[in-house]
């Protein structure tokens, strides 16, 4: 009969307290960079998310076609398309940039026509600032 003898150990190196610390930072980044959804724009150095921005509805209530014909950039990405049409009793929701620190403006000019005859035109500017519900103004 033999003996044999097993023994546990109990032995840690530094190594690893410091192995486990640097896994959970890097799951902690991780985490976090989930929940946030910010990403830097390019050259502007300005955070924006898709969160950043206020919604306008223009409802056309006229017997007439409303025509985009020029606008800002103020606008959230990509915009409303130039010579987008805006049919008799329909809408069309517009979203405007917003930030915390800067209020934005975004202009539009509209031509109202009916088929092939032009009655003239009007700018409407969209006011989005943090912590008030926005506004119009035509």
């Amino acid at each position: 009969m033999s003996n044999e003898r097993a023994a546990l150990s109990n032995f840690k190196s530094k190594g690893s307290n410091i192995g486990i610390i640097l896994v959970l930072f890097i799951l902690l980044v991780i985490v976090a960079s989930l929940f946030c959804g910010y990403s830097i724009i390019r050259g502007t150095g300005e955070d924006q998310s898709i969160t950043d921005s206020r919604r306008f509805d223009l409802e056309n209530n006229t017997g007439y076609n409303l025509t985009l014909t020029d606008k800002n950039n103020e606008f959230e990405r990509p915009g409303p398309p130039l010579n987008l049409v805006i049919p008799p009793n329909s809408s069309y929701n517009f979203e405007v940039q917003a930030s915390p620190a800067t209020p934005h403006t975004a202009t539009a000019t509209f031509t109202v026509t009916l088929p092939y005859i032009g009655f003239g035109s009007f700018d409407t500017s969209l006011y989005s600032a943090t912590g008030s519900g926005g506004g119009s103004m035509f």
